[in-house]
Order: C-alpha cells, then structure tokens, then sequence
C-alpha cells in the first residue's frame, strides 16, 4: 500500500528528481539499520523505524512512476502520415476493429523525424486489416488527442486512457492504409500470439460457433473479445464474470495437475528444481497466451513465489505471497495500478485470505461433499463482500446469484480448464 501510494503521487505531483535520489541514497544507508531494528524486541524502536521503512517505500513507489511517466508528444499533431507498431493486436468491438500502437516516426510537409508516443486506431470498414505483435503500419491522417470531457461529472475517458498510455486516436475508412510489413518476425510477442492464434484456429474448427466456442476461448486463451454482449452480460449480473477471465481458479487447476502428472519430483533432492523449472515455464507460457492480464499476472506471480519457497524449504505466507506479486507487477508496470482487473482482482483476493475462514468458521459440517459445497459459499461471499465497493462504483449493480452460480460453475470450470488442457497437447494428433 505504501509503494501504491507513492505510485499515484508520482503520477499526480511533479518532483525534483535530484530530490529523490537524495532520499534513495539514504534510503541505502538506513537499510541496514531497518534490519536490526525489525529483528529487535524494544517496541519503541519499532516504533520508530516503521514509518520510516513504509516512506521510504512509497518514495520508491513515487522514484518508479516517474521514470514511467508518458506525456504526449506535440509532433504527433503535425503528422500527415506516421509509421507505428503494434502493441496490441486488433480486436473488434462492436462494429468496430480497434488496434494499439506505439508511433515511431512522423512525415510532415516533407519532412521526417522520430516520435515516442501511442495511439489507438478505428477501422470502420468491413474489410478490416488484423495486425499481429511485430507488425507495423504506416497510416494516413491526422492524430486527434482524446479530449477531457466537458462535463465535470461526465466519465474522463481521457484520464482513462491516459492510465493506458494512450493520448491519441485515429478513425480510418477504406484505402487509408499507406502499407503494412511484418517488422520482427522473430520477437517473442509475435511467436506467442502466432501460436495463440494457431490454438485458436483449433477451437473454432472443433467446436460449432455460438456460446461454447465463447465461453472456451475466452477460459482456455483469455479471448473475451469474442464473447458476446449478451453472454458476458449473462455472467455479470450473475456474479461469475471471473469465470471468463483467466485468473487465479484457471492456473490453479493447472497447477493442480502439473503436481497429479509430476509432483513426486517436488520431494525427490535431484529433479525438485526440474519441477519447479517445468512448473514455472507451464505456467507463465499459459499466462502469457491467454494475454497477460493483471488476474493471471497475479496469479502466475503468487504461484512462482510458493513454488519457489516450497523449493528452498522456505514456508509460504499466503498475504506476504500477495503483497510481493503486486509489488513485483506494479514494479514493472506502475500504470496497472489504476486497471479495474487489477484492483478487483486483489481485493477479492484478499477478501479471500482475510474473510473466507472466518466465513467458513460458522458451521462445520460432518457430510464431506455439504462441507465442500460450504467452502465453495464462504469463497463466493468472501470475494464478493470484498469487491462490492468497487463493483457498485464500476459497473453499478450488484449480483444475488453469485452464490448458487459459483456452486454450479466452479466444478465445471475444473473440467473444462483440464479438458482443454489435455485437447491443447494433442492438438497435432488428427484424431
């Protein structure tokens, strides 16, 4: 919290660097004496160091955003034509195809010169271009910053997009594209998302169009964009939304059954690091393919923590496990701070953590599948008793069916994840 604390005063507040990395050198001098001071018993010493060790992270936190903070580029505004990549591949909505890019260079009366900025590109056609990770583009127009609403209490999709890194937008009809080439075909991104997309050319030719081929792309790659209004309406006001995001659920059951295939490595003293190797790498391949977002950041982060830990025989603490993924993830992206998937996902997280054994401590149960069905409530309430600030400021409703939803869903999550899984590794098989 402290380090998200400084993150958002970075960003709001404009600071002397010098100032900073004064405060950061005497951050490293004190550091040894924040390590006796925790280890000792005198609670007034304590008392004294604490307040000191969490400003001195949030002035990390403030140290961090600055060194990420984007402000828009005024050459971009001159621009006739602009040459850029991609940074998210396009996707459509609604009667729209939609693509994020970085500019790299700008042509003006003539006249080249390099940019650093980012934009995102309207295609209103019905013959859109797909670009892909790597691509670039050299496109005709003129740039428009979004612009701040004018009614103060009117949504600042400005300041939301701006959260994105994102100052500009360009809408393009038919024949407005100048060219289009494939940049670095050897980048990771581009590998990743080709074979994304190769699974995805799997599940459409198996599964007939319609709700399942919906509901599997988005559980098994994370492709919400090809969920329809109406259904993910249907998961929302049910309060199952978290179904459809790859999250948390999603890896731990494929964790669930890396440790059913491989798991007795993980107490033999030669192949445990093999297991925590071949764990890690299935892991973060998943996260990746299904998109990165902040849930299965999160949650792939937490996981490496506690395999690593069990790995040194070290015990895992399950809020010491959330705090650092966060830390990490915002460390290397402090604009995920002021992503909703991210807040949510936290929060029901450690509602998780904090409510749910309190929640599940009401009633005990000697019937073994009433006791599981219990757990399955206290973790549906807990979640949402701890997402219900923000899910009434969001999106300003509030579900009454979460919990017979989750009781029904949740098993059939488990088998649709392992089925899939399985289906993914024999894809090369015909039959």
């Amino acid at each position: 919290m402290a380090f998200a604390l400084g993150i958002i005063m970075g960003f709001e507040v404009s600071f002397d660097p010098e100032v900073l990395e004064l405060w950061c050198v005497l951050g490293f001098f004190l550091y040894g004496w924040l390590l006796k001071a925790f280890r000792s018993s005198n609670r007034m010493i304590n008392l004294v160091w604490t307040p000191i060790a969490f400003g001195l992270l949030t002035i990390t936190g403030i140290l961090r955003s600055q060194t990420c903070l984007h402000l828009p580029d005024s050459k971009v505004t001159t621009a006739e034509y602009f040459l850029a990549t991609v940074r998210h591949p396009t996707y459509q909505k609604g009667q729209y195809y939609i693509t994020d890019l970085a500019i790299n260079r700008v042509w003006s009366d003539g006249v080249h010169f390099p940019a650093d900025d980012h934009i995102r590109w309207y295609q209103a056609t019905d013959n859109p271009i797909e670009l892909i990770y790597g691509m670039s583009v050299v496109l005709e127009g003129k740039p428009r910053q979004i612009e701040t609403p004018k009614n103060p209490l009117e949504f600042d999709y400005a300041g939301f997009m701006a959260r994105k890194n994102i100052f500009w937008n360009l809408w393009s009809w038919e024949d407005e594209v100048i060219s289009v080439f494939p940049g670095q075909r050897d980048t990771a991104y581009h590998l990743i998302y080709g074979f994304r997309s190769h699974l995805k050319s799997f599940l459409e030719a198996s599964l007939p169009p319609g709700k399942p081929l919906q509901i599997s792309l988005a559980m098994l790659l994370g492709d919400r964009m090809a969920v329809s209004d109406q259904l993910e309406d249907a998961f929302a006001r049910s309060g199952t939304i978290h179904i459809l995001a790859v999250s948390g659920l999603h890896l731990g059951i494929l964790y669930w059954l890396i440790v059913q295939l491989i798991g007795k490595w993980r107490r033999h003293f030669l192949f445990k690091w093999l297991f925590v190797c071949i764990s890690l790498l299935i892991l973060w391949a998943f996260a990746l393919l299904s998109g990165a977002a902040a849930s299965t950041q999160r949650a792939a982060t937490m996981f490496s923590v506690m395999i690593i830990a069990n790995a040194i025989n070290k015990e895992s603490n399950s809020l010491n496990t959330l705090a650092i993924s966060a830390l990490i993830i915002l460390w290397v992206d402090p604009y995920q701070l002021f992503s909703v998937g991210f807040q949510l996902s936290f929060l029901a997280l450690g509602g998780i953590l904090y409510l749910q054994p309190w929640i599940a401590g009401w009633r005990k149960f000697e019937n073994q599948i009433i006791q599981y069905l219990w757990q399955l409530v206290s973790v549906s309430l807990a979640a949402q008793i701890a997402v219900l600030p923000l899910s009434a400021y969001y999106f300003h409703q509030l579900p009454v069916y979460f919990l017979m939803a989750n009781i029904l869903l949740v098993p059939l999550s488990f088998a649709i994840v392992i089925t899939g899984m399985l289906v993914f590794a024999c894809s090369s098989i015909p039959a």
